[in-house]
């Protein structure tokens, strides 16, 4: 129940009920018993006109941090047991970062984060976001990443010092726990697209790596087996993501144009109005609908939330990403998917790790 209530699945004892399966009189029987504890605290609002219990992770005597590390930037927080925030911090990373100075940077910075807002309380768990597959027995991202440097690295050993539990998670599966606690939603994709092109899943209300970790690699999936199809990182032609991320639309805007376009300044561009750059947009995010459609015929997941730095582009990116969407899934999966824009922007992932180390405790206790 207490893992229930931190991973945000419900509010109200009601709401708890149906994502536990218990019967109401058996909720109301085990909140009371963690509000006796301290572990969590129930309040009065009202919703629909009607007065509810919602109950709520207590803020504890321990803080917990979570990170997201990407190609350019590390954002870090720190928050109290309840998921509430207390510090967050973004920090630029230089392009082809090394791990042991990131590391040694995410390292400082958390100590001072927990030494500034903490108020004495001891971290007691790190989640962080890594882009790429994972090995999560150590710590590490294999093959396939956009981190190549980082293969292989024990995140896990190198974070040890700071709290008794670290954990790793892939960055959109981070992104996908962060949507799924904001909508309440028990099945659905959060797609981050940015540098790469990944995608996380909930599958009746919890999140689904799959066998090997691999659930979700929505940018190697092929959609192009021509001899000619562009060669992927993965070392295979075709996959969707050498058709949609930022890389590629930095590369395809330098030829179009005929000038070198950094990629710094590409997701600025999303917003002009020339017709050969809109067009550039229009066919990757159209090319990530397709994809999108394929999985969530297979999936049936009913939402779809865009997050990544491309996802900032807001609606002139989600109107093609729906129209390839409309053109590649089944007319019935067409007609009950909502595809909409994180409201959560690009803390969705850090947000999600700081998920995973309150709930980390509690799987740990049980």
């Amino acid at each position: 129940m207490l893992a229930t209530v931190r991973e945000g699945w419900g509010r109200s004892q009601a709401d708890l009920a149906r994502a536990t399966g218990l019967s109401p009189a058996a909720v109301s029987g085990i909140v009371a018993r963690l509000v006796a504890r301290g572990e969590v605290s129930c309040t009065t609002e009202v919703s629909r006109g009607r007065r509810v219990r919602v109950v709520s992770a207590a803020a504890g005597s321990e803080v917990f941090a979570g990170v997201d590390i990407g190609r350019s930037h590390a954002r870090l927080l720190v928050g109290d047991g309840s998921g509430r925030v207390l510090e967050e911090r973004e920090q630029p990373l230089a392009p082809g970062h090394r791990p042991t100075t990131t590391l040694a940077t995410v390292r400082d910075q958390l100590e001072e984060m927990v030494a500034g807002s903490a108020g004495g309380r001891v971290l007691r768990a790190i989640g962080v976001g890594l882009p790429g597959p994972l090995d999560r027995e150590h710590g590490a991202v294999v093959g396939g990443t956009i981190l190549p440097g980082w293969v292989g690295v024990p995140v896990t050993t190198a974070l040890a010092p700071l709290a008794a539990d670290v954990r790793v998670e892939n960055d959109a599966n981070l992104g996908a726990l962060a949507s799924a606690a904001q909508t309440g939603a028990r099945d659905l994709v959060h797609v981050k697209a940015g540098s790469g092109l990944g995608a996380g899943l909930v599958v009746g209300g919890r999140l689904h790596p799959g066998a090997g970790g691999l659930a979700g690699e929505l940018g190697h999936v092929a959609v192009s087996d021509a001899a000619s199809a562009p060669m992927c990182r993965c070392g295979r032609r075709g996959c969707l993501e050498t058709y949609a991320s930022t890389e590629v639309l930095a590369r395809t805007l330098s030829t179009v144009l005929d000038r070198r376009v950094p990629l710094s300044r590409v997701v600025a561009m999303g917003a002009s109005a020339d017709p050969i750059v809109r067009r550039v947009f229009d066919d990757s995010a159209e090319a990530v609908g397709r994809g999108l459609g394929i999985l969530c015929t297979l999936l049936d997941p009913g939402l779809v939330v865009l997050g990544g730095p491309l996802a900032g582009l807001g609606h002139r990116w989600l109107q093609p990403v729906r129209a390839g969407f409309a053109r590649s899934a089944l007319p019935a999966v067409v007609s009950h998917t909502s595809i909409q824009l994180s409201p959560l922007g690009e803390r969705a992932e850090a947000l999600g790790a700081l998920q995973l180390a309150r709930t980390s405790v509690v799987a740990a206790a049980d």
